[in-house]
């Protein structure tokens, strides 16, 4: 088939499954029946903002909705009420059906993005050809500045409370999905950027389908890998290297949830984390490095294995755990009841503990368990941090996510029915953790493929 055809043809099928339309009464039953699961079922709901103001937000929702809506349309009007919330684990998601068609019948803007600031590069261009080189600022996509897009997106996202941190990360290994959510699957993409030279140029990308976009990427960087957690063959969920010359080891541990190391990685964590340890212990170690960057989080048993070979003393990982027990509005500090949680605290002191020093590196994707991880570190004082603040809050976090589905526009929700209160003992500040050493890769670093935090934190072992 023509190229020309074949784009028509992929944008009249996207036409038709966003066309129909819900009328104001429909859409209104969707933010009540959301309204009314968020105030009965959340455990943090006012963690970071009042219920009052989360009130008014839905029904001021409500009361600008027009006459009709599709359920993409809607899903963009709604969705700033994550930015309102700021639980990162609380999200929506367009109907799944709509994905389903969109991620298989539908072009995308075949570039991936980083975004700093108000500003967004090309990473990766996914073009047969280079028609935008790797490392420019692009300006505007389809007459739409940079920053007005960053904005829509970034308001639209989860996150722990007042760190975009978490959603900045997920934009840049989710671009082209976002933006298709909030500016549709256009048939050609209108780009003006500035390359390399500082000079502003502007052209004319032709949509591609996610198909393409996995053949010309994997052509084009072989030796990249593209998702999350990068390389996700089995028995890589801890990536282990040793410099015995130096008295180094690097310990990457990309992920702790149970479902994915054993159907992704078909691999047992605590094993290998033990193994690693033999390996330290025997050639006496003096600096391990513990890289939690891209890890999302997942089982607290998994963390406090590794933790418990870091720390001679018992240790929590969460102070306390809560739900709702009064949903009403006005309910205050009789809203929440303390409950039951995770295991946390029943760790046996190791006969054998880590004693050399310890440096954790962070970003964005550090979330979830890994905020718990780096949270006990810091407050037992037993690790220099190095990178970029974690995404994840290393105060409280809500969890024990619940899915559920609006009645008429099917856009999938998940809200959360536990908060761990993380450490009590100090006033939520609503960041993550701040590292000891900030580091932040630039576009020039990502084209360049360089790894600075790694870097750095050589540097600090080296004493440079």
């Amino acid at each position: 088939m023509n190229k020309y055809i074949l784009v028509v043809f992929l944008n009249i099928i996207f036409l038709s499954i966003n066309a129909q339309n819900y009328t104001r009464a429909e859409l209104t039953t969707d933010i009540n029946f959301l309204q009314t699961q968020l105030f009965e079922k959340h455990s943090g709901l006012d963690t970071y903002a009042s219920l009052e103001e989360i009130n008014i937000t839905l029904n001021q929702m409500k009361a600008t909705l027009p006459d009709s809506m599709s359920a993409i349309q809607f899903y963009g009007h709604i969705s700033p009420i994550l930015s309102t919330i700021k639980d990162g684990h609380t999200m929506l998601l367009p109907p799944s059906v709509y994905l389903e068609k969109s991620n298989t019948d539908s072009l995308f803007l075949p570039l991936r993005m980083f975004n700093s600031g108000d500003k967004l590069y090309v990473e990766l261009n996914y073009l047969p050809e280079d028609k935008i080189p790797n490392g420019s600022e692009i300006i505007t996509i389809n007459g739409v500045s940079a920053a007005t897009i960053l904005n829509t997106l970034l308001n639209g996202m989860m996150r722990d409370g007042n760190n975009d941190g978490y959603a900045r990360w997920a934009l840049n290994w989710w671009f082209m999905e976002y933006f298709s959510y909030f500016y549709n699957h256009p048939p050609a993409f209108e780009i003006q950027y500035i390359n390399a030279n500082g000079s502003v140029q502007q052209t004319t990308i032709t949509g591609s389908s996610k198909e393409e976009i996995f053949e010309n990427r994997t052509k084009r960087y072989p030796n990249r890998s593209f998702t999350r957690t990068y390389d996700q063959k089995p028995g890589t969920a801890v990536v282990f290297t040793l410099d015995t010359i130096h008295s180094i080891a690097i310990m990457k541990i990309k992920d702790w949830d149970e479902a994915v190391l054993k159907n992704t990685y078909h691999q047992k964590l605590r094993k290998t984390i033990d193994s690693c340890f033999d390996s330290i212990f025997l050639f006496h170690i003096q600096h391990l490095v513990i890289d939690i960057r891209d890890n999302q989080g997942g089982s607290l048993v998994n963390s406090k294995h590794v933790l418990s070979y870091l720390l001679n003393t018992s240790f929590d990982l969460v102070d306390n755990y809560y739900k709702v027990s009064n949903p009403a509005l006005d309910a205050g500090n009789s809203r929440y009841k303390k409950t039951s949680g995770e295991n946390s605290k029943s760790n046996k002191i190791r006969k054998e503990i880590y004693t050399g020093k310890v440096y954790v590196l962070t970003n964005g994707g550090s979330f979830s368990n890994s905020g718990l991880f780096a949270s006990t570190l810091k407050r037992n004082n037993r690790a220099l941090f190095i990178g970029e603040e974690t995404g994840g809050s290393i105060y409280s976090l809500n969890a024990n996510t619940k899915s559920l589905t609006l009645p008429n526009t099917q856009i999938q929700f998940e809200l959360t029915t536990k908060r761990f209160a993380i450490n009590e003992s100090i006033p939520n500040a609503g960041r993550g953790l701040i590292p000891d050493y900030v580091v932040h890769p630039t576009i020039t670093n990502l084209v360049e493929g360089r790894d600075v935090i790694l870097e750095k934190a050589l540097d600090v072992i080296q004493g440079n």
